[in-house]
């Protein structure tokens, strides 16, 4: 039998191969905007699962909160919102150094992005939206769990929280919102459907999935087999996109088939899950991911500042091969991890209030 810590690490190891997706993804898409089909294949390959897999994966490690509402608000805007704000801020900070290097300062602009800030749209830093949805779920969990004991409720709840989600999502504009509210306020709207794949990953740990005897073979041919699902069914989903290109943007509620999508997303959340349950222990691993959250704030700078410059230094040309345009990519994300390592530390020791921690126990004298 898996032990609570092996089952943590399994969990942990998915959220490090997520944020590798993340990275990886956003350095594609520069990619692809640079016109390269090879680029588009993997860029909406990746973004077919990526976002779900993150919620499922948080779902795996809900607890309750014995805490009352005013108390658990309070722990996630510090654990939530401050790293929003923080991360948004850095990004404010260099896009104006920026736009003082250019002459082309735009106060009306950074007003604008401030407003949008307050009403969860964060436009100095755009991935830290999921910060934003997920405070949402979490609500929704901290509200509903403690009463959904049973497998069964679970299945329920989660199925109607989607239905309610793809219903919301393309159906908008029959709701009456008031004038100083965006659409979808702090990706509530999105957040149904987020909630959908949380009780997901919630009913995953219930079942006791996630506890089971690791067994090699039967996993990686149950892996390999969603893993061709996936990969059959993620370019088959091509219509009823919201946003202007056929690629699954959670950000925008741009999900294309529901059936298509869901199917994908859940494939590859298994798959990815089977996986790294097959994976031995590995001390990088440990280490990462107590950081996701500052490496989902660095990944927002990359995606704005650096990215589009170093696609542009591969393309044109470059081969369409599938496999040269991995080696890139994967290049690429791995240095922009690693270059990642020093602002962590310095997060870590110097400012955790920042990115939702707290500050390390002082070591014992003469240890």
């Amino acid at each position: 039998m898996q032990t609570a810590e092996t089952r943590i690490f399994c969990i942990d190891t998915a959220k490090t191969v997520g944020m590798f997706l993340v990275f990886y993804g956003h350095f594609v898409q520069r990619m692809y905007n640079l016109g390269s089909t090879a680029a588009f294949m993997q860029f909406k390959f990746i973004y077919a699962f990526h976002m779900p897999l993150f919620f499922v994966l948080s779902g795996c490690v809900y607890k309750p909160d014995p805490l009352p509402i005013k108390d658990f608000l309070k722990k996630k805007f510090y654990t939530r919102i401050v790293p929003i704000l923080f991360f948004n801020a850095v990004s404010f900070i260099l896009i104006v150094a920026k736009d003082l290097l250019r002459d082309s300062v735009d106060v009306d602009m950074y007003q604008e992005g401030f407003v949008h800030l307050l009403q969860g749209t964060p436009t100095f830093n755009g991935v830290t939206w999921f910060l934003f949805c997920l405070s949402a779920v979490e609500l929704f969990g901290y509200m509903l769990n403690p009463r959904t004991r049973s497998n069964m409720s679970l299945a329920i709840s989660g199925g109607a929280s989607l239905a309610v989600g793809f219903f919301i999502t393309w159906k908008i504009d029959f709701f009456t919102v008031p004038p100083v509210l965006i659409k979808n306020f702090w990706y509530v709207h999105e957040a149904f459907i987020a909630f959908g794949f949380y009780q997901f990953g919630l009913l995953l740990r219930r079942s006791g999935v996630l506890d089971r005897t690791k067994k090699l073979l039967p996993n990686l041919l149950l892996a390999g087999l969603l893993l061709c699902g996936v990969c059959y069914s993620f370019n088959l989903n091509q219509g009823l996109f919201i946003h202007n290109i056929p690629v699954v943007l959670m950000v925008y509620s741009s999900h294309g088939n529901p059936l298509l999508f869901l199917f994908t997303a859940l494939a590859a959340s298994c798959c990815v899950i089977l996986l790294v349950r097959a994976a031995p222990r590995n001390r990088l691993v440990v280490r990462t991911a107590p950081n996701m959250l500052i490496l989902l704030g660095m990944s927002g700078f990359f995606h704005r500042f650096f990215n589009a410059k170093i696609a542009s230094l591969w393309y044109p040309p470059v081969s369409e091969s599938h496999v040269v345009m991995f080696l890139i990519c994967a290049a690429v994300t791995l240095a922009s991890l690693g270059a990642c390592v020093p602002c962590i530390v310095i997060l870590n020791r110097f400012f955790p209030y920042l990115v939702g921690k707290r500050p390390a126990a002082p070591r014992p004298a003469g240890k």
